[in-house]
């Protein structure tokens, strides 16, 4: 069921500024928390994380909090210091929604968001497949740290 709030914010998220915006924000705080929840199944503080990691505590701070935008590369690093890989999951941001919010997007530009160029043998739902197999795509710990 759609309450009111995500009536709302379908309406926004096809207006692609606030659509960029909204996409980069969710992912910095998805990738905090998951930064927060692995700190706490460590059992560490915020401050041994910092010295861990040989960066100062507001810094872990602000990742944790979403306000820090780090590096994919910076988060991989994090997590395997903490024993732990990242791994990518895509989804839709509300699984009742079937179509796509931007439907004026060409199957070439479809392509390219996809991951890059697509030969022309293969169709939009061949290159979508294998985007989604690809192992870039999976970003959840393997400590099962679900947000």
């Amino acid at each position: 069921m759609v309450d009111e709030f995500d009536k709302r914010l379908i309406e926004e998220l096809k207006n692609l500024e606030f659509s960029d915006l909204y996409g980069s924000e969710r992912a910095k705080s998805t990738i905090g928390l998951t930064l927060f929840h692995s700190r706490q199944k460590a059992g560490l503080t915020q401050k041994q994380v910092s010295e861990i990691f040989g960066v100062r505590q507001p810094y872990i701070a602000q990742l944790e909090s979403g306000e820090a935008n780090p590096t994919v590369g910076t988060v991989g690093k994090l997590l395997s210091r903490l024993g732990l890989k990242l791994v990518a999951e895509v989804e839709p941001l509300f699984p009742q929604e079937k179509q796509p919010l931007h439907n004026d997007i060409s199957d070439t530009n479809k392509a390219n968001i996809l991951g890059g160029t697509r030969s022309s043998n293969n169709s939009i739902a061949e290159t979508e497949t294998q985007w989604k197999n690809s192992d870039a795509l999976f970003l959840s710990s393997t400590a099962d740290l679900k947000i």
